[in-house]
């Protein structure tokens, strides 16, 4: 038992770093046209792109309204993070009195939300100094499939994931930092958030596995289908923000 739990525990973290990379890639790759299948953007547009989304963290709110405290963690992506690598897992979950899981699917999603934030920060970066192309992260069927990042490594001379990587080592600090904001958001708040983001969650399940991951063919799809409906606020923003700053 504890070595199963152990397994949906590595699934469930390392889901946020793929799923995040998906998301970004398949945003990125959209790009002001609209069309995944028109020519990308070229890599300092995707840089300008990325840097606006970080300026003051404006990719945790939502519109990208960094002025109101209240549309803290409620941005279209993290939402979609949130939805799709949390939410949807706990489906299956049944209602232990005990552990009080009604409280934890109404509004106990620090933790998840704090490594949602972090997740995407690391994925927005890297798409920003070019660790991660865009094209490589769209398949040949237009969908987002996140591919391991890696870079070489002087002291082997072999390319390795470690440094790029969504670790404890390289993010821990950063989603503790993330943890203790998303703390001071009362039950409401995060009741809120939970609400936002559930309405994102697909009733089908058939897409999960047994061990909790996401079916990559269905994943795929099902984030190709729920972004392009609900990114295009994000979107829009971003260029009247970009329009702003230049």
């Amino acid at each position: 038992f504890l070595g199963q739990a152990t397994h949906r525990l590595t699934v469930w973290h390392s889901n946020f770093s793929s799923t995040t990379i998906a998301i970004i890639a398949h945003f990125l790759a959209v790009g002001p046209s609209n069309d995944i299948d028109a020519e990308s953007m070229d890599l300092p547009a995707i840089r300008e792109t990325c840097n606006d989304l970080l300026e003051r963290f404006l990719f945790l709110y939502q519109d990208l309204d960094h002025q109101n405290p209240v549309n803290a963690f409620r941005s279209q992506f993290v939402l979609q993070l949130l939805a799709h690598t949390h939410l949807r897992s706990c489906i299956r979950c049944p209602d232990i009195l005990a552990l009080r899981t009604d409280t934890l699917k109404a509004f106990g999603v620090q933790g998840a939300l704090a490594l949602s934030c972090a997740a995407l920060e690391h994925a927005i970066q890297l798409f920003q100094r070019g660790d991660v192309d865009v094209d490589n992260q769209i398949s040949t069927w237009g969908k987002a499939t996140a591919k391991t990042p890696l870079k070489l490594n002087r002291t082997s001379g072999k390319e390795s994931s470690a440094a790029l990587a969504f670790s404890e080592q390289n993010w821990g600090t950063c989603t503790r930092h993330y943890y203790t904001l998303v703390a001071k958001c009362d039950h409401l708040a995060l009741t809120e958030i939970v609400s936002m983001a559930n309405a994102l969650v697909l009733p089908a399940t058939d897409s999960l596995l047994d061990d909790g991951s996401l079916r990559v063919d269905s994943a795929a799809e099902d984030l190709g289908v729920s972004i392009d409906q609900c990114m295009n606020i994000c979107r829009t923003n971003t260029l009247s923000l970009h329009g702003l700053l230049t």
